[in-house]
């Protein structure tokens, strides 16, 4: 089972350079305890549709974080990407916030 600090994540994220906003706060929701993060979503009252799954996957590797990618829309739009956490994140507590199940 791979486990991770939180704190080791935010470190690691400091040192990654030209993060887009929307990736760097998909990866804090990540270290908070999301277990399923959504890397393209429509924004509110737009036709603007923000799509970072690219970019998500890279810093993912790059910080050791197990994931798998799937998609729950019905007819398999882009917009029903979702990213699931495999990694257990702990706090500086050491106790496990969230992990996704196996």
């Amino acid at each position: 089972m791979n486990c991770q600090s939180s704190k080791v994540i935010l470190k690691k994220l400091q040192r990654i350079k030209n993060i887009n906003k929307n990736t760097y706060n998909l990866v804090i929701d990540i270290s908070k305890g999301a277990t399923v993060v959504r890397p393209v979503y429509k924004v509110p009252n737009k036709k603007t549709v923000v799509n970072v799954l690219d970019e998500i996957i890279q810093v993912l590797n790059k910080l050791n974080l197990n994931f798998a990618v799937n998609n729950d829309a019905p007819r398999r739009g882009k917009i029903g990407t979702i990213i699931t956490i495999k990694t257990f994140v702990k706090d500086g507590n050491n106790t496990t916030k969230k992990g996704a199940p196996y």
